[in-house]
């Protein structure tokens, strides 16, 4: 599975080179900001530091791999009705229709992951994972000595080729995860990293996990067999900044806490740009019709006139792409299934300004 960063995303009192910062929701990214993130692959080379005041963190990471992640509309996305509870989403802007997307609520309060749709088996078909009531990534202000916690829990249920296995045949496996995660910002200081010095407050996280997995039979209706359940404690160390050419965590770092190393990869923030905002703040204009359609949907789009429309059915599958060369674009439905469908619009720079639904009859 493609890693997927939980991520992301002054009042200044000086002590020598250092500062200690607070944040707020308006130090975080919103739509239009891009990120580039790279990945250390190098374990148990890099110590976390100690926690307290004034402290200074150099890493000279190196890149193994790199990452786009682009903040958007929600509702310019696939899979928005599915999170009526966030208002932002993420996802790779370099192949939109592969992507995985997450998605996070900023608000005055605190930045929470909300879930995603993720190609768990690596297939090319998303499996929606959701957080109740969400992940807090941060709670504002965010302050130096601040701790919270969050319970979280989440279920999917995967349909799948009863010939998987068997005796019995298996037609659906079901996930349960429950986790509470226990957040402190446990330092303060000046993060230099490939990519330049931040003020930055750090955040430790203590994770308890328990997963179970439950087969379900044809054979025996509403009745679910647990196969697997174990429990997993995790430590992270992650850096955020108020820093303007930030707006995003600056590095993510799991650890062992008995020798204060690394553990996995690392990822840390390589740049940060934004999109041209004038093509986000226009009011892009619409309309699909016949609705619904049997044949031929036409898809009127008069603020736009070159780009790409995209299709995807209820489950967020792609069904379509088209290039637009004109005002109006005619989409062949004829060989649609009955159901609703969604469609995007994105200009030639990659930017997604509309969106719209619309149902199939024959």
């Amino acid at each position: 599975m493609k890693k997927i960063s939980t991520l992301f995303l002054s009042t200044a009192l000086f002590v020598g080179a250092n500062a200690q910062i607070t944040m707020n929701s308006n130090d975080i990214g919103d739509i239009g900001d891009t990120y580039i993130q790279r990945t250390d692959t190098n374990k148990n080379i890099y110590a976390v530091g100690a926690a307290g005041t004034n402290q200074t963190w150099n890493f000279s990471f190196q890149n193994w791999g790199e990452d786009t992640t682009e903040l958007t509309n929600k509702n310019w996305t696939p899979y928005a009705a599915q999170f009526p509870g966030a208002n932002l989403a993420g996802f790779n802007p370099n192949d939109p229709s592969g992507s995985d997307y997450f998605y996070i609520n900023k608000s005055t309060a605190d930045l929470r992951l909300m879930g995603g749709a993720v190609d768990v088996f690596g297939n090319g078909s998303k499996e929606i994972l959701k957080w109740n009531p969400g992940r807090v990534l941060l709670k504002f202000p965010t302050a130096y000595g601040n701790t919270y916690s969050t319970p979280l829990y989440r279920a999917i249920k995967i349909t799948v080729d009863t010939n998987i296995s068997g005796p019995p045949p298996i037609d659906s496996i079901r996930y349960v995860s429950w986790e509470t995660h226990f957040d402190t910002v446990d330092a303060w200081g000046s993060i230099t990293l490939p990519s330049g010095t931040f003020a930055s407050l750090r955040i430790q996280t203590i994770s308890y996990r328990w997963d179970s997995i439950f087969v379900h039979s044809p054979l025996l209706p509403g009745t679910w067999t647990l196969i697997t359940d174990a429990m997993d404690t995790t430590y992270t160390k992650t850096w955020w900044s108020n820093d303007p050419a930030a707006k995003f965590n600056l590095v993510e770092m799991r650890y062992d806490p008995l020798t204060g190393m690394n553990t996995d990869d690392i990822t840390y923030l390589h740049a940060k740009y934004v999109n041209s905002v004038s093509e986000l703040d226009k009011n892009y204009q619409a309309n699909a019709y016949p609705v619904p359609a049997n044949s031929e949907l036409t898809i009127s789009h008069p603020d736009i006139d070159a780009g790409t429309i995209l299709v995807y059915n209820a489950s967020g599958q792609k069904v379509a792409e088209q290039r637009i060369n004109s005002e109006l674009s005619k989409v062949n439905v004829a060989n649609y299934s009955n159901g609703f469908y969604f469609y995007q619009i994105q200009t030639p720079t990659g930017q997604f300004v509309t969106k719209g639904k619309f149902q199939v009859v024959k």
